[in-house]
C-alpha cells in the first residue's frame, strides 16, 4: 500500500484489490454476498483507501467506477463512494468525515460526479455525505439481485456529492 496523503496525525493509504484478496485487512465480518459484490465490482474497477493512525488502520473506505451498469445513474468519469467504516473504538472523533473527505477531495481527482447510497436508516453515514458537500437526489430499493431501482419509497437514498 502507498500513502497517498497526510494531515494532522493521519494518513490515506490506497489498496489496489485482487480477486483473491478484496481488502488489504478485514476490518469487519464480511458476508459472501459482500466478497461476491466486491469481486464483480472488481471487473469494472474499485480501490480501498484505509486511514492510518498511530500506525493502525482505522477505517476504510472505497471507490468504485461510474461504469459498472449497476449504478444506471453513473456516467464512466464519475465514482461511487462507499462502503466506509470506521473500527467502533475509534467512532464519534470525525474520522469517517475525514476520511471520506479526504479520499474524495484529496485522493481521486478525476471524477465529474461523486455518488454514494446509503440505507435511509443510516443516519451516521447521512451525516458524513451531508458533511462532505452530498445532497439527497432520489430513492431506490435494491432487490435480490442487487440491482438499484428508483423509487420514492426505496429504502436506500442516492446523494451526489459535488466539489
Amino acid at each position: 500500500m502507498d500513502v497517498v496523503y497526510e494531515f494532522d496525525d493521519l494518513k490515506v493509504l490506497k489498496y489496489q484489490p485482487t480477486a483473491l484478496k478484496p481488502f488489504f485487512i478485514d476490518m469487519e465480518p464480511t458476508t459472501i454476498m459482500r466478497r461476491f459484490r466486491f469481486l464483480i465490482d472488481l471487473r469494472y474497477g474499485y480501490s480501498v483507501y484505509y486511514l492510518q493512525k498511530d500506525d493502525e488502520l482505522i477505517g476504510y473506505c472505497t471507490i468504485t467506477d461510474g461504469k459498472n451498469p449497476r449504478f444506471w445513474f453513473a456516467s464512466e468519469n464519475d465514482i461511487i463512494i462507499g462502503p466506509y467504516y470506521v473500527d467502533e473504538k475509534y467512532r464519534g472523533n470525525g474520522y469517517s468525515t475525514k476520511l471520506v473527505d479526504a479520499v474524495i477531495h484529496k485522493c481521486e481527482n478525476d471524477w465529474s460526479k461523486a455518488y454514494v447510497y446509503i440505507l435511509n436508516s443510516n443516519i451516521p453515514s447521512i451525516r458524513v455525505t451531508e458533511k462532505v458537500g452530498g445532497k439527497l437526489l432520489f430513492n431506490v430499493h435494491n432487490t435480490i439481485y442487487r440491482k438499484l431501482i428508483k423509487r420514492e419509497d426505496g429504502e436506500y437514498g442516492v446523494y451526489e456529492v459535488t466539489r
